[in-house]
């Protein structure tokens, strides 16, 4: 599946050699550092790029054409999300495995039942 849109925008970020700058973080670059961290210095949603698993409707890259997901907590915890994008982006187990393990402190579950447009 190509990025289509989310391509355009991390092509836009490469530098003349076809790299990311060392602004960006992670073994994907799916993180802006220009965006903001938090009391725990955990990076916020605001410089996830639309490669981030947990790419959001938060991020300053998210628009209309490019939704992002959300955490919405409830009584039962989290729950993740995601666009409708998202959701064919990874398996269910992906996104399972991978808020079991990015997301410990929240206990995140993943909802597909309905999708953040």
């Amino acid at each position: 599946m190509g990025l289509g849109l989310a391509g355009e925008i991390l092509a836009g970020l490469k530098d003349e050699n076809g790299k990311m700058s060392g602004r960006f973080l992670g073994p994907d670059y799916d993180y802006d550092l220009a965006g903001s961290t938090d009391e725990r210095g955990h990076y916020t949603d605001k410089g996830k790029l639309p490669n981030h698993p947990t790419f959001s409707k938060y991020s300053n890259y998210a628009n209309k054409k490019l939704p992002g997901g959300e955490f919405v907590d409830d009584f039962q915890g989290t729950r993740w999300v995601p666009s409708a994008r998202q959701s064919k982006a990874m398996t269910p187990k992906q996104y399972a495995d991978y808020l079991k393990f990015a997301e410990k402190g929240q206990n995140a579950r993943l909802d597909l039942t309905r999708y953040v447009k």
